[in-house]
């Protein structure tokens, strides 16, 4: 198993930080190519809301997501699966908790992810890669709105 956590004070009050958590189809306005990630689609209609499904192209593949937890404006966590040729290779889950702090938000990031087979054996390459796309991911989320990035 493979976690990660991480804390973060981002100048904007919670439900805009949320909203742009919960805006799948904007990640690839704010978060740069640079890492594993290219873009996210969306794959189901209607609002977003838990049980929206997703997928995030990158580099290794495309995960497929849903989103299954949504408590607009604390809590949003995310489940994604990558396949390789129908094998289940690994799932992902990063959740959120935001807290509303004197016109700013307090986010709580925690990321955990699972190999499965014979691609447990790259998990500690895999979690030194979690480890750095999730702070890039944060860095990002943060300088999308003009904080400076560098997560606690």
């Amino acid at each position: 198993m493979i976690r990660v956590e991480l804390d973060a004070t981002i100048k904007r009050p919670a439900e805009e930080v949320f909203d742009r958590l919960t805006n799948l189809e904007d990640y690839s306005k704010w978060m740069s190519k640079s890492g594993v990630f290219q873009k996210s689609s969306r794959t189901s209609p209607g609002p977003v809301r838990k049980g929206t499904t997703y997928r995030d192209h990158g580099r290794s593949g495309t995960f497929v997501g849903e989103i299954s937890d949504f408590e607009k404006p604390t809590r949003v966590a995310f489940r994604e699966t990558l396949r390789w040729g129908g094998l289940r290779v690994m799932e992902v889950r990063p959740a959120y908790s935001l807290q509303a702090e004197d016109g700013s938000t307090r986010l709580h990031h925690v990321h955990e992810g699972q190999l499965y087979g014979v691609f447990k054996l790259a998990q500690p390459a895999v979690a030194m890669i979690a480890r750095r796309e999730r702070k890039r991911t944060i860095d990002a989320l943060k300088k999308s709105f003009g904080s400076s990035p560098s997560a606690n």
